[in-house]
Formats: structure tokens, C-alpha cells, sequence
């Protein structure tokens, strides 16, 4: 019968052992944990991201709807007669 040498498992402590089988795991868990923590954070942070994108577009559709509406009521003047404003100048 062939006898094998004894592997590494078998001649560490009880004490070392017993840290492995906490360590590993809790090493693997950690990660894992970060990973869902970095991911919570890049959604929280495209959702900051899109409300701003919201807001900016609120804000230009505000700025550009007179615009245009002055640019048509100019138009309209000038083909109607081009020495009357329509508007008051301010």
C-alpha cells in the first residue's frame, strides 16, 4: 500500500483552520458588499444626473418658447407692414 505524504489542510492548527473558514468567506462577502454599495451610489448619482438633465431642459424650453413666439409675431409684422412693431421695445 502506497502512503500518501499528509497535505497542507491536515498539518496546519485547529486555531488556523478555523480562521480560514471565517476568512474566506467573509473576504468574498465584503466584496460583494462593496460592490452593491458602489453600484447604490452610481445610481443615486444618475438619478441626481437626470433631474438636473430635466431641470436644464425646463429651464431652456422656458427661456426658448418667447423666443420663438416673438420671433413668429416679428415675422408676422414684417410681412404685414415693416414700420410697425408689434411688440413695445424694452
Amino acid at each position: 500500500m502506497i502512503r500518501r505524504p499528509p497535505n497542507q489542510w491536515a498539518r496546519m492548527r485547529l486555531t488556523t483552520r478555523g480562521l480560514l473558514l471565517i476568512a474566506i468567506p467573509a473576504v468574498f462577502e465584503l466584496a460583494l458588499l462593496s460592490g452593491l454599495v458602489k453600484a447604490q451610489s452610481d445610481a443615486a448619482q444618475a438619478e441626481r444626473w437626470a433631474i438636473h438633465s430635466e431641470d436644464v431642459l425646463r429651464q431652456s424650453t422656458a427661456i426658448l418658447e418667447p423666443v420663438l413666439s416673438e420671433s413668429v409675431a416679428l415675422r408676422g409684422a414684417a410681412r404685414c407692414s415693416p414700420t410697425t412693431p408689434t411688440s413695445p421695445p424694452r
